[in-house]
Protein backbone atom coordinates (compact mmCIF):
# COMPACT_ATOMS: atom_id res chain seq x y z
CA UNK A 1 0.00 0.00 0.00
CA UNK A 2 1.18 3.23 -0.82
CA UNK A 3 2.35 5.89 1.39
CA UNK A 4 0.19 9.16 1.88
CA UNK A 5 1.50 12.17 0.32
CA UNK A 6 -0.08 13.96 3.38
CA UNK A 7 2.53 11.75 5.66
CA UNK A 8 5.85 12.10 3.05
CA UNK A 9 4.89 15.90 2.67
CA UNK A 10 6.72 17.41 6.39
CA UNK A 11 10.45 18.61 6.36
CA UNK A 12 12.48 15.71 7.63
CA UNK A 13 16.43 14.85 7.28
CA UNK A 14 17.60 13.08 4.03
CA UNK A 15 18.43 10.00 3.63
CA UNK A 16 15.47 8.79 5.83
CA UNK A 17 12.80 6.79 4.80
CA UNK A 18 8.26 6.98 6.36
CA UNK A 19 6.91 3.70 7.12
CA UNK A 20 3.66 2.72 9.10
CA UNK A 21 4.01 0.75 12.20
CA UNK A 22 1.80 -1.86 13.00
CA UNK A 23 -0.39 0.59 15.85
CA UNK A 24 -1.09 2.74 13.05
CA UNK A 25 1.36 5.25 13.41
CA UNK A 26 4.45 6.73 10.73
CA UNK A 27 7.68 6.49 11.75
CA UNK A 28 10.98 7.76 10.55
CA UNK A 29 14.05 5.58 9.86
CA UNK A 30 17.63 6.64 8.87
CA UNK A 31 19.15 4.78 6.04
CA UNK A 32 22.82 3.90 6.87
CA UNK A 33 23.68 2.12 3.33
CA UNK A 34 23.19 -0.14 1.12
CA UNK A 35 23.82 -4.24 0.41
CA UNK A 36 24.62 -6.05 -3.04
CA UNK A 37 21.86 -8.75 -3.70
CA UNK A 38 21.06 -10.57 -6.82
CA UNK A 39 22.87 -8.05 -9.12
CA UNK A 40 20.90 -5.40 -7.09
CA UNK A 41 21.72 -2.94 -4.46
CA UNK A 42 19.05 -2.83 -2.20
CA UNK A 43 18.92 -0.22 0.81
CA UNK A 44 19.52 -0.86 4.46
CA UNK A 45 17.49 1.09 7.17
CA UNK A 46 19.04 2.18 10.26
CA UNK A 47 17.65 3.28 13.70
CA UNK A 48 14.26 4.77 14.19
CA UNK A 49 14.69 8.65 14.45
CA UNK A 50 11.57 10.55 14.79
CA UNK A 51 7.82 9.94 13.84
CA UNK A 52 5.13 11.92 11.94
CA UNK A 53 2.36 13.74 14.38
CA UNK A 54 0.17 15.54 13.59
CA UNK A 55 1.29 16.11 10.24
CA UNK A 56 4.68 17.09 11.49
CA UNK A 57 8.54 15.19 11.65
CA UNK A 58 9.39 15.06 15.66
CA UNK A 59 12.33 13.35 16.80
CA UNK A 60 13.26 11.31 19.01
CA UNK A 61 14.98 11.93 21.82
CA UNK A 62 18.30 10.76 22.09
CA UNK A 63 18.50 8.38 24.63
CA UNK A 64 21.00 9.11 27.40
CA UNK A 65 23.47 6.25 27.83
CA UNK A 66 24.10 4.59 31.76
CA UNK A 67 27.09 5.69 33.30
CA UNK A 68 28.24 1.94 33.82
CA UNK A 69 28.37 1.51 29.71
CA UNK A 70 30.35 4.26 29.11
CA UNK A 71 34.13 4.40 28.57
CA UNK A 72 36.47 5.43 31.56
CA UNK A 73 36.98 9.72 30.83
CA UNK A 74 39.26 10.27 34.21
CA UNK A 75 42.06 8.46 33.87
CA UNK A 76 45.32 7.87 35.69
CA UNK A 77 47.82 10.03 34.06
CA UNK A 78 50.90 10.92 35.82
CA UNK A 79 51.94 7.63 36.53
CA UNK A 80 51.66 6.33 33.04
CA UNK A 81 52.91 8.58 31.36
CA UNK A 82 56.44 8.85 33.93
CA UNK A 83 56.51 4.71 32.65
CA UNK A 84 56.39 5.76 29.37
CA UNK A 85 58.79 8.09 28.92
CA UNK A 86 61.38 5.93 30.81
CA UNK A 87 60.21 2.59 29.34
CA UNK A 88 59.11 3.25 25.87
CA UNK A 89 62.66 2.40 24.12
CA UNK A 90 61.95 -1.54 25.65
CA UNK A 91 59.71 -1.79 22.84
CA UNK A 92 61.91 -1.55 20.07
CA UNK A 93 64.29 -4.08 22.24
CA UNK A 94 61.29 -6.25 22.83
CA UNK A 95 60.24 -6.20 18.89
CA UNK A 96 64.00 -8.02 17.90
CA UNK A 97 62.98 -10.88 19.27
CA UNK A 98 58.90 -10.97 19.18
CA UNK A 99 56.47 -9.36 17.71
CA UNK A 100 54.92 -5.94 17.31
CA UNK A 101 51.37 -7.01 19.08
CA UNK A 102 53.15 -9.61 21.54
CA UNK A 103 55.74 -6.47 22.19
CA UNK A 104 53.36 -4.25 23.06
CA UNK A 105 51.17 -6.88 25.44
CA UNK A 106 54.71 -7.60 27.68
CA UNK A 107 55.12 -3.84 27.37
CA UNK A 108 51.44 -2.55 28.78
CA UNK A 109 51.98 -5.66 31.43
CA UNK A 110 54.91 -4.48 32.83
CA UNK A 111 53.82 -0.77 33.34
CA UNK A 112 50.81 -1.72 34.65
CA UNK A 113 53.00 -3.86 36.94
CA UNK A 114 54.56 -1.23 38.60
CA UNK A 115 51.69 1.37 38.12
CA UNK A 116 48.72 -1.10 39.88
CA UNK A 117 51.85 -3.72 41.95
CA UNK A 118 48.62 -5.15 43.23
CA UNK A 119 46.83 -6.09 40.05
CA UNK A 120 46.68 -9.82 39.10
CA UNK A 121 46.50 -11.15 35.79
CA UNK A 122 42.26 -11.48 35.42
CA UNK A 123 42.27 -7.53 36.42
CA UNK A 124 44.32 -5.84 33.59
CA UNK A 125 41.89 -5.16 31.76
CA UNK A 126 40.20 -2.63 33.87
CA UNK A 127 43.46 -1.39 35.01
CA UNK A 128 44.43 -0.98 31.89
CA UNK A 129 40.76 1.01 30.85
CA UNK A 130 41.75 3.18 33.86
CA UNK A 131 45.36 4.19 33.00
CA UNK A 132 46.08 6.82 30.54
CA UNK A 133 48.39 4.01 28.98
CA UNK A 134 45.14 3.11 26.94
CA UNK A 135 45.29 6.26 25.50
CA UNK A 136 49.07 6.81 24.14
CA UNK A 137 48.87 2.74 23.50
CA UNK A 138 45.69 2.03 22.84
CA UNK A 139 43.41 -1.11 21.15
CA UNK A 140 46.05 -3.68 23.50
CA UNK A 141 43.93 -6.63 24.59
CA UNK A 142 44.44 -7.80 28.13
CA UNK A 143 41.02 -9.49 28.70
CA UNK A 144 41.39 -12.54 31.24
CA UNK A 145 41.44 -15.26 28.79
CA UNK A 146 43.90 -13.42 26.79
CA UNK A 147 45.78 -12.76 29.04
CA UNK A 148 45.77 -16.25 30.10
CA UNK A 149 46.53 -18.05 26.92
CA UNK A 150 49.47 -15.18 26.21
CA UNK A 151 51.47 -15.89 29.30
CA UNK A 152 51.24 -19.81 27.93
CA UNK A 153 52.15 -18.76 24.41
CA UNK A 154 55.38 -16.52 25.69
CA UNK A 155 56.26 -19.80 28.09
CA UNK A 156 56.19 -22.16 25.63
CA UNK A 157 58.76 -20.12 23.40
CA UNK A 158 61.58 -20.11 26.48
CA UNK A 159 64.10 -19.67 23.53
CA UNK A 160 62.82 -16.14 22.99
CA UNK A 161 63.31 -14.98 26.24
CA UNK A 162 66.54 -16.07 26.40
CA UNK A 163 67.40 -14.61 23.37
CA UNK A 164 66.34 -11.27 24.34
CA UNK A 165 68.10 -11.49 27.64
CA UNK A 166 71.40 -13.06 26.25
CA UNK A 167 70.57 -9.64 23.42
CA UNK A 168 70.99 -7.45 26.54
CA UNK A 169 73.93 -8.94 28.02
CA UNK A 170 75.86 -8.39 24.84
CA UNK A 171 74.98 -4.96 25.07
CA UNK A 172 76.30 -4.41 28.53
CA UNK A 173 79.87 -3.94 26.97
CA UNK A 174 83.50 -5.15 28.18
CA UNK A 175 84.65 -3.44 31.37
CA UNK A 176 81.35 -3.02 32.84
CA UNK A 177 80.41 -4.42 35.67
CA UNK A 178 77.77 -6.48 36.37
CA UNK A 179 76.52 -7.62 39.94
CA UNK A 180 74.51 -10.90 40.25
CA UNK A 181 72.26 -11.68 43.13
CA UNK A 182 68.90 -13.63 44.05
CA UNK A 183 66.35 -13.89 46.16
CA UNK A 184 63.14 -16.77 46.47
CA UNK A 185 59.73 -16.20 45.36
CA UNK A 186 56.87 -17.86 47.16
CA UNK A 187 55.21 -20.46 44.56
CA UNK A 188 52.57 -22.78 45.88
CA UNK A 189 51.55 -24.53 42.83
CA UNK A 190 51.82 -28.19 42.81
CA UNK A 191 50.99 -28.17 38.53
CA UNK A 192 54.52 -26.47 38.09
CA UNK A 193 58.08 -28.06 38.65
CA UNK A 194 59.66 -25.40 39.48
CA UNK A 195 59.25 -24.29 43.59
CA UNK A 196 61.08 -26.42 45.79
CA UNK A 197 62.09 -26.07 49.26
CA UNK A 198 65.60 -24.72 50.33
CA UNK A 199 67.58 -24.36 53.51
CA UNK A 200 65.91 -21.25 53.71
CA UNK A 201 62.01 -21.60 53.55
CA UNK A 202 61.93 -24.82 54.66
CA UNK A 203 62.07 -23.52 58.68
CA UNK A 204 58.55 -21.63 57.08
CA UNK A 205 57.18 -24.89 55.62
CA UNK A 206 56.87 -22.55 52.30
CA UNK A 207 58.53 -23.27 48.81
CA UNK A 208 59.41 -21.39 46.46
CA UNK A 209 60.85 -20.55 43.13
CA UNK A 210 65.00 -19.42 42.77
CA UNK A 211 65.39 -15.89 40.77
CA UNK A 212 68.30 -15.11 39.56
CA UNK A 213 69.55 -11.67 38.06
CA UNK A 214 72.64 -9.29 37.14
CA UNK A 215 72.31 -5.96 37.30
CA UNK A 216 74.43 -3.45 35.45
CA UNK A 217 76.09 -0.46 37.19
CA UNK A 218 76.54 1.79 34.25
CA UNK A 219 73.09 1.04 33.28
CA UNK A 220 71.65 1.72 36.74
CA UNK A 221 68.84 -1.26 35.95
CA UNK A 222 68.66 -5.61 35.85
CA UNK A 223 70.75 -6.58 32.13
CA UNK A 224 69.57 -10.21 32.32
CA UNK A 225 67.71 -13.06 34.67
CA UNK A 226 67.32 -16.75 35.22
CA UNK A 227 64.31 -18.51 37.34
CA UNK A 228 64.94 -22.20 38.85
CA UNK A 229 63.62 -24.47 41.30
CA UNK A 230 63.74 -23.71 44.67
CA UNK A 231 65.68 -26.35 45.97
CA UNK A 232 68.99 -25.41 43.59
CA UNK A 233 71.94 -24.33 45.16
CA UNK A 234 72.91 -20.61 44.45
CA UNK A 235 76.44 -21.93 43.58
CA UNK A 236 74.82 -24.80 41.25
CA UNK A 237 73.04 -22.74 39.22
CA UNK A 238 75.54 -19.75 38.62
CA UNK A 239 77.51 -21.46 36.17
CA UNK A 240 74.08 -22.39 34.30
CA UNK A 241 73.12 -18.55 34.65
CA UNK A 242 76.23 -17.03 33.47
CA UNK A 243 76.52 -19.72 30.55
CA UNK A 244 72.94 -19.40 29.15
CA UNK A 245 72.63 -15.64 29.72
CA UNK A 246 75.67 -15.13 27.75
CA UNK A 247 77.43 -13.10 30.59
CA UNK A 248 81.03 -13.19 29.19
CA UNK A 249 82.51 -9.74 29.72
CA UNK A 250 82.63 -7.19 32.92
CA UNK A 251 83.62 -7.94 36.27
CA UNK A 252 81.13 -9.70 38.62
CA UNK A 253 79.89 -9.17 42.14
CA UNK A 254 78.56 -11.80 43.36
CA UNK A 255 77.28 -12.81 46.91
CA UNK A 256 78.59 -14.58 49.59
CA UNK A 257 79.35 -18.20 48.54
CA UNK A 258 79.80 -17.77 44.91
CA UNK A 259 83.40 -19.63 44.06
CA UNK A 260 85.76 -17.27 42.41
CA UNK A 261 87.94 -19.73 40.89
CA UNK A 262 92.05 -20.17 40.38
CA UNK A 263 93.66 -18.25 37.33
CA UNK A 264 94.18 -21.04 35.47
CA UNK A 265 91.13 -22.72 36.64
CA UNK A 266 88.47 -20.45 34.99
CA UNK A 267 85.65 -21.91 32.85
CA UNK A 268 85.72 -21.89 29.22
CA UNK A 269 84.33 -19.03 26.91
CA UNK A 270 84.64 -16.57 30.03
CA UNK A 271 87.98 -15.41 29.49
CA UNK A 272 86.33 -11.72 29.32
CA UNK A 273 84.25 -12.37 32.82
CA UNK A 274 86.31 -11.67 36.05
CA UNK A 275 84.61 -12.57 39.47
CA UNK A 276 84.44 -10.53 42.75
CA UNK A 277 82.58 -12.55 46.25
CA UNK A 278 83.59 -12.39 49.97
CA UNK A 279 84.63 -15.56 51.22
CA UNK A 280 82.95 -16.81 54.59
CA UNK A 281 84.45 -15.01 57.60
CA UNK A 282 86.01 -18.10 59.00
CA UNK A 283 87.79 -18.95 55.90
CA UNK A 284 91.50 -19.31 56.85
CA UNK A 285 92.98 -18.35 53.97
CA UNK A 286 91.96 -14.18 55.59
CA UNK A 287 94.07 -15.36 58.83
CA UNK A 288 96.88 -16.50 56.76
CA UNK A 289 97.25 -13.55 54.81
CA UNK A 290 96.65 -11.11 57.71
CA UNK A 291 93.87 -9.32 56.07
CA UNK A 292 92.43 -7.72 58.67
CA UNK A 293 95.32 -5.17 59.62
CA UNK A 294 94.83 -2.74 57.34
CA UNK A 295 96.97 -0.61 55.99
CA UNK A 296 95.51 2.49 54.45
CA UNK A 297 92.25 4.62 54.10
CA UNK A 298 90.60 5.42 50.65
CA UNK A 299 91.24 8.98 49.66
CA UNK A 300 88.11 9.10 47.33
CA UNK A 301 85.59 8.03 50.24
CA UNK A 302 84.05 10.33 52.73
CA UNK A 303 83.61 7.62 55.13
CA UNK A 304 86.88 7.43 55.67
CA UNK A 305 87.40 3.41 54.25
CA UNK A 306 90.41 1.65 55.47
CA UNK A 307 92.07 -1.32 52.99
CA UNK A 308 94.26 -3.77 52.52
CA UNK A 309 95.25 -5.88 49.29
CA UNK A 310 97.21 -8.96 48.56
CA UNK A 311 97.42 -11.28 45.99
CA UNK A 312 97.68 -15.07 46.36
CA UNK A 313 99.72 -17.20 44.34
CA UNK A 314 97.38 -18.71 42.09
CA UNK A 315 96.44 -15.56 40.66
CA UNK A 316 93.68 -14.18 42.51
CA UNK A 317 93.59 -10.93 45.00
CA UNK A 318 92.51 -10.36 48.92
CA UNK A 319 90.81 -7.05 49.26
CA UNK A 320 90.02 -6.09 52.80
CA UNK A 321 88.40 -2.81 53.64
CA UNK A 322 86.58 -1.50 57.54
CA UNK A 323 83.73 1.01 57.59
CA UNK A 324 84.00 2.50 60.75
CA UNK A 325 80.33 3.83 60.50
CA UNK A 326 79.13 0.08 60.51
CA UNK A 327 81.56 -1.51 63.30
CA UNK A 328 79.73 -0.06 66.02
CA UNK A 329 76.37 -1.57 64.81
CA UNK A 330 77.69 -4.85 64.25
CA UNK A 331 79.80 -4.92 67.91
CA UNK A 332 76.14 -3.70 69.13
CA UNK A 333 74.50 -6.44 67.62
CA UNK A 334 77.07 -9.48 68.97
CA UNK A 335 76.72 -7.79 72.40
CA UNK A 336 73.08 -8.12 72.28
CA UNK A 337 73.32 -11.58 70.90
CA UNK A 338 75.67 -12.06 73.50
CA UNK A 339 73.62 -11.01 76.38
CA UNK A 340 70.45 -13.13 75.16
CA UNK A 341 71.96 -16.39 74.96
CA UNK A 342 74.14 -15.82 78.38
CA UNK A 343 77.15 -16.88 75.92
CA UNK A 344 79.76 -13.88 76.57
CA UNK A 345 83.28 -14.84 76.83
CA UNK A 346 86.17 -12.02 77.00
CA UNK A 347 88.54 -13.87 75.01
CA UNK A 348 86.31 -14.22 71.94
CA UNK A 349 85.04 -10.99 72.25
CA UNK A 350 88.45 -9.71 71.71
CA UNK A 351 88.84 -12.15 68.86
CA UNK A 352 86.44 -10.46 67.00
CA UNK A 353 86.67 -6.78 67.92
CA UNK A 354 89.15 -5.99 65.32
CA UNK A 355 86.49 -7.63 62.30
CA UNK A 356 83.63 -5.53 63.42
CA UNK A 357 82.88 -3.54 60.53
CA UNK A 358 85.01 -5.43 58.04
CA UNK A 359 84.96 -7.48 54.78
CA UNK A 360 86.68 -9.38 52.79
CA UNK A 361 86.63 -10.36 48.99
CA UNK A 362 88.82 -12.41 47.04
CA UNK A 363 88.75 -11.91 43.21
CA UNK A 364 90.14 -13.17 39.91
CA UNK A 365 91.10 -9.19 38.88
CA UNK A 366 93.63 -6.86 39.93
CA UNK A 367 91.58 -3.94 40.87
CA UNK A 368 92.73 -1.00 42.48
CA UNK A 369 91.71 -0.99 46.32
CA UNK A 370 89.20 2.55 45.49
CA UNK A 371 87.38 0.56 42.35
CA UNK A 372 87.11 -3.12 44.26
CA UNK A 373 85.67 -0.81 47.25
CA UNK A 374 82.78 1.00 44.27
CA UNK A 375 82.18 -2.67 43.40
CA UNK A 376 81.02 -3.92 46.66
CA UNK A 377 79.30 -0.49 47.78
CA UNK A 378 77.14 -0.52 44.59
CA UNK A 379 76.47 -4.53 45.63
CA UNK A 380 73.73 -2.81 47.90
CA UNK A 381 71.98 -1.98 44.95
CA UNK A 382 71.05 -5.40 44.56
CA UNK A 383 69.78 -6.01 48.28
CA UNK A 384 67.87 -2.73 47.90
CA UNK A 385 65.82 -3.84 44.14
CA UNK A 386 65.38 -7.05 45.54
CA UNK A 387 63.85 -5.54 48.86
CA UNK A 388 61.82 -3.69 46.88
CA UNK A 389 61.06 -6.24 44.50
CA UNK A 390 59.63 -8.55 46.26
CA UNK A 391 57.27 -6.70 48.97
CA UNK A 392 56.50 -3.02 47.78
CA UNK A 393 55.79 -4.15 43.99
CA UNK A 394 54.00 -7.29 45.62
CA UNK A 395 55.88 -9.78 43.28
CA UNK A 396 57.07 -12.04 46.36
CA UNK A 397 54.90 -14.48 45.59
CA UNK A 398 53.91 -16.18 42.26
CA UNK A 399 50.17 -16.23 40.97
CA UNK A 400 50.63 -18.10 37.78
CA UNK A 401 50.52 -22.52 38.09
CA UNK A 402 52.22 -23.88 34.77
CA UNK A 403 55.77 -23.80 33.88
CA UNK A 404 54.59 -21.90 30.87
CA UNK A 405 52.99 -19.48 32.71
CA UNK A 406 55.68 -19.20 35.48
CA UNK A 407 58.24 -18.31 32.94
CA UNK A 408 55.95 -16.19 31.49
CA UNK A 409 55.33 -14.52 34.51
CA UNK A 410 58.30 -14.11 35.66
CA UNK A 411 59.85 -12.42 32.28
CA UNK A 412 56.98 -9.76 32.67
CA UNK A 413 58.39 -9.00 36.47
CA UNK A 414 61.51 -8.49 35.07
CA UNK A 415 60.50 -6.25 32.60
CA UNK A 416 58.56 -4.34 36.08
CA UNK A 417 61.92 -4.74 37.66
CA UNK A 418 63.84 -2.85 34.93
CA UNK A 419 61.46 0.41 35.32
CA UNK A 420 61.26 0.55 38.93
CA UNK A 421 65.29 0.63 38.92
CA UNK A 422 64.53 3.90 36.00
CA UNK A 423 62.16 5.20 37.67
CA UNK A 424 63.84 5.44 41.13
CA UNK A 425 67.23 6.71 39.46
CA UNK A 426 64.45 9.56 37.81
CA UNK A 427 63.67 10.32 41.82
CA UNK A 428 66.86 10.53 42.95
CA UNK A 429 68.08 12.75 40.22
CA UNK A 430 65.68 15.25 40.37
CA UNK A 431 66.05 14.93 44.50
CA UNK A 432 62.67 13.72 45.26
CA UNK A 433 63.65 10.57 47.60
CA UNK A 434 64.98 13.23 49.90
CA UNK A 435 61.70 13.64 51.84
CA UNK A 436 59.42 10.48 50.66
CA UNK A 437 59.69 6.85 49.99
CA UNK A 438 59.34 5.41 46.56
CA UNK A 439 56.25 4.36 47.60
CA UNK A 440 54.78 7.30 48.78
CA UNK A 441 56.39 8.94 45.32
CA UNK A 442 54.10 6.57 43.47
CA UNK A 443 50.96 6.92 45.08
CA UNK A 444 51.63 10.97 44.69
CA UNK A 445 51.91 10.28 40.79
CA UNK A 446 48.13 8.17 40.87
CA UNK A 447 46.65 11.17 42.38
CA UNK A 448 47.58 13.44 39.02
CA UNK A 449 44.64 12.48 36.56
CA UNK A 450 43.68 13.87 33.38
CA UNK A 451 39.75 14.22 32.43
CA UNK A 452 38.56 14.53 28.79
CA UNK A 453 36.60 17.51 28.53
CA UNK A 454 35.24 17.51 24.73
CA UNK A 455 37.72 16.45 22.75
CA UNK A 456 41.13 17.26 24.96
CA UNK A 457 42.33 15.48 28.29
CA UNK A 458 42.95 18.15 30.70
CA UNK A 459 44.93 17.94 34.42
CA UNK A 460 42.63 17.97 36.75
CA UNK A 461 43.02 20.25 40.18
CA UNK A 462 46.18 19.94 41.92
CA UNK A 463 47.57 21.63 44.77
CA UNK A 464 50.95 23.61 43.98
CA UNK A 465 53.30 21.35 45.64
CA UNK A 466 52.46 18.23 43.25
CA UNK A 467 52.26 20.74 40.25
CA UNK A 468 55.60 21.62 41.32
CA UNK A 469 56.76 17.73 41.50
CA UNK A 470 55.29 17.34 38.20
CA UNK A 471 57.28 20.12 36.68
CA UNK A 472 60.55 18.67 38.16
CA UNK A 473 59.91 15.12 36.17
CA UNK A 474 59.11 17.10 33.15
CA UNK A 475 55.37 15.75 33.08
CA UNK A 476 54.31 19.51 32.93
CA UNK A 477 56.11 22.37 31.27
CA UNK A 478 58.27 24.89 33.43
CA UNK A 479 57.37 28.47 33.78
CA UNK A 480 59.85 30.52 32.02
CA UNK A 481 61.84 33.32 34.07
CA UNK A 482 60.14 35.81 35.53
CA UNK A 483 61.25 39.49 34.63
CA UNK A 484 63.85 40.78 37.09
CA UNK A 485 62.24 43.84 38.56
CA UNK A 486 64.77 47.35 38.55
CA UNK A 487 65.66 48.27 41.96
CA UNK A 488 63.91 51.52 43.52
CA UNK A 489 61.06 53.46 43.32
CA UNK A 490 58.77 52.93 39.52
CA UNK A 491 58.96 56.53 37.78
CA UNK A 492 55.92 58.58 37.91
CA UNK A 493 54.24 58.72 35.08
CA UNK A 494 53.96 62.38 33.85
CA UNK A 495 50.42 63.42 33.26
Amino acid sequence: MPMPKEILAPERPTNTVVYATSAGNYGVKKRIGCRYVNGKNRPVNGPTVGHIIDWKYVPTEEKKKDASSMAPALLDWADARLCDDLFSDMIPELEEVYSHGDAMKLYAMAVLGVCDPDAKGCELHERYADSFLSVLHPGIPLSRNAVSKFLSDIGKRLPLVYEFMQNRAEKAGAGRRLLIGGTLKGGGSTASSLPGFSHKARPKNRNGISALCAFGLERQGPVCSLRYPGNTLDVTSYSDFIEKRGVSKGIVVADKGFPVPATGNRPKGGGGLRRLSPPRRNDLTIKDRDMLPLEGILANEREGIQYRKRSLPDGRFLYSFRDPARAPKEEGDYLRSRKRNSGYDADNYGKKSGSFGAIVFVGDADLTPSRAWRCYASRWEIELVMRFYEHALGFDDTREHTDYSVYASEFVDFLSEALTCRMINRFKEKGLLETQTYSKMLKALKRAKKARIGDEWKLVGINPAEEERLKKLGLLPVDGPQPKRKCGRPRKQAL
